[in-house]
Formats: structure tokens, sequence, C-alpha cells
């Protein structure tokens, strides 16, 4: 073994992968999770080059990267084919993350999968559209995965405690009075409307108390946990989708269900530290949201930083206007489409400034 390679698996924690069935397990997960995430991002206008497309105004700068706009470079169609080149190659390298894996090949593996959470960085440092939950989870568990010591406990601890910040975002009255579903107009799906508190209150407590039993020794009370969060999210499926219990539920099966018997007893070594930092950062980006004076879930400041909830289904329309004159107004009654005033202030501004000099002063109107 060279001596790169020592170091490599040294300071990757790489060794671990091939003792734990869980994590060779989590490691196919991984490949499979940048090809769900990828396939969206080919043909993407935000994070290609041309500056005079209609898709340009949807660019969106994170607050603390305001130069995103210099770091890109690609292109894509009808211009070119660059960023299609690098999703490619991209797939190509999970073909050769898979064959590393079932060689052996652990460090090549691993440098693989590293290498797409690089290129997803990327994108996702230039596009703050990027900002999904389950991102927020994928990227959560590459970074435990690829960086940090004692994963398997990392892992399958970062899938509770990602349910338990979830409720940072429920203790409100919308959530707790059930009006984030009793204004849509199918209601929750299969769920009387007269029943709907009980259901959002329970689910409140499974996140916050229950999640933590997965741990449990006991099986029947292991297992009846497990499975109201796998019924959970199958369910969570008619108003979300696909994706984000694709991003969910495979890690939930393998580390508490496939696997349960096996987890790690708690860390408590000087390697540890890492892994209990990086909850420490997770906790304070649930809080970010909660430190701004003023009423997230109408001003949406801080979201995009933790987890958060798509709102109930109320219009909301937001009016932009620079010198007095309207510029800008959109208007919304979909749940998962609502008025960020950071959002829409950025598409005024992409749209109607082509210079410093014309970069405002705009004034933002939410009705």
């Amino acid at each position: 073994m060279s001596q790169f390679s020592a170091i490599y698996k040294r300071v990757f924690s790489v060794d671990e992968i091939p003792k734990d069935k869980a994590l060779i397990w989590f490691f196919g997960y991984l490949v499979f999770s940048y090809a769900l995430i990828f396939k969206d991002w080919v043909f993407a206008a935000e994070t290609a080059l041309q500056s005079h497309l209609d898709f340009v105004p949807k660019r969106l700068c994170w607050p603390f990267f305001q130069g995103c706009r210099d770091w890109i470079f690609l292109e894509t169609l009808p211009y070119g084919y660059s960023q299609q080149i690098v999703f490619m190659l991209a797939m190509g390298l999970m073909v050769l993350c898979a064959y590393a894996a079932m060689k052996g090949k652990w460090m090549l593996a691993h440098g693989g999968v590293l290498i797409l959470f690089l290129t997803k960085t990327y994108f996702t440092l230039i596009h703050a559209g990027y900002h999904g939950n389950f991102q927020y989870y994928q990227t959560a568990f590459s970074i435990i995965f690829l960086f940090l010591p004692h994963k398997r406990f990392f892992l399958a601890f970062s899938i509770v405690f990602f349910y338990f910040l979830s409720t940072a975002i429920k203790i409100h009255e919308t959530w707790i009075l059930g009006t984030y579903f009793s204004t849509l107009v199918g209601g929750l799906p299969l769920y009387p409307d007269a029943y709907l508190p009980i259901f959002t209150n329970a689910l409140i407590i499974a996140e916050m108390i229950a999640a933590w039993f997965l741990f449990s020794k006991n099986k029947l009370l292991q297992t009846s946990v497990f499975v109201f969060f796998f019924t959970f999210h199958l369910y969570s499926g008619l108003l979300v989708g696909y994706y984000y219990p694709l991003i969910i539920v495979p890690p939930l099966v393998i580390m508490f269900w496939f696997f349960k018997d096996t987890t790690p007893s708690v860390p408590h070594n000087k390697a540890s530290f890492l892994g209990w930092g990086f909850m420490s950062v997770l906790l304070a980006l649930q809080l970010v949201s909660h430190a701004i004076p003023g009423d997230e879930k109408f001003t949406l400041e801080g979201n995009i930083y933790g987890l958060y909830m798509f709102d109930a289904n109320h219009q909301c329309v937001i009016t932009t206007y620079k010198d007095r004159e309207r510029v800008y107004r959109y208007s919304s009654n979909h749940s998962r489409h609502r008025c960020d005033p950071y959002e829409h202030l950025t598409f005024a501004q992409n749209r109607l400034c082509h210079s410093k000099a014309e970069a405002g002063p705009f004034h933002l109107r939410i009705l």
C-alpha cells in the first residue's frame, strides 16, 4: 500500500466501509441518490453561462454568496454541451464506483463518490434554488459517509436527528391546528378534516420522541416505530411525490430494518468529536430561521439553511416597485410555490438590472 493510500484511508476512515454491510449498502444508495438528483440538472439553464435567455431571471444566489454568477462557466443547449458533458462524465463515474465496490477497491469507490459530492456542491453553490429538503438530507448523508469516522453510528443517528429537527418547523399554529392541510382543496388525502389536528400533533410527537426508539433493543417497540415512519413516508408521497421518499426511505430501511441488530453503541472517543460537531452544525442551521425576528412562515427568512415545510395553500401576491413604478408581479395559490421576498427581489434584479448602477432601490409589497 502506497503512503498516499494509507493517508487517504486514515483521513477519511475508508476501512470502516468494507467491514460493515450496512455501509456497503449505504454506498449503493448514495450512488443511486446522485443519479436521482443529477437527472434534473443536466439541461438546467439557471446554472449555465448564457446571459440572455428567459431562464436567467430565475438564477438565485445564496445570501452569503452573492457573487455566484462569477463562478458559472459551463454551457447548455442550444449554446453548448459542456454542462451535459459534466453530468454524463458523472454517470460514467457512478458506474466506475459500482465496479470498484464490486472489486473491493474501496479507496477508488470512495474517491468516486467524493468527486460526485464536489460536483453537486459546485452546482448547489451557484444556484440557491437547489435547497430542497431531499437535497439537504442527501448532502448531510454524503458528508458523514465521506468525511467522518464512526460512519455507521452517525448515519443512523442523523436519520433520527432529522426527525427531531423537523419538529422545529412544525411547532406552529398552522401545523398544530391542521390548517396546513385543511386549506388544500382536497384536504389531507384519505383523512377526514375533522381529525387533522390529531394526525398533525401525533406526527410531531412521533418525530420529537418516538423516533429515538428506532435505537431500542425492544424488538416490538423498535419495529412498531419503524413501520410507522416507513408508512408515513409512503403516505407523504401523495403530497410531495417520489423525490423525498426515495431519499429518506432507503437509509431508514438499511439502518433500522436490514441491519437493525448491529447498530454500534454511542461513540465517546476523540474521533467522535467530528461527528458530534457536525450534528451541532445541523442544529445551528435549523435554528437560523428562529433567530431572525418576525414570523418565518410569512417572511421565509432563513428557511433555506435547514429543513423547511411547504406552506398552507393560501394565496399570495408579491409586487416589486422601482422608483414607485411597478416592475414585477407574481401571485400564487400553490402550496409549494410561495411569495419568497428574497427570491422574487432577486428575480426582479436579474430581469431588470444590467449594471450595479441600475440595481435599485427596489421595494416589495406582499399580500
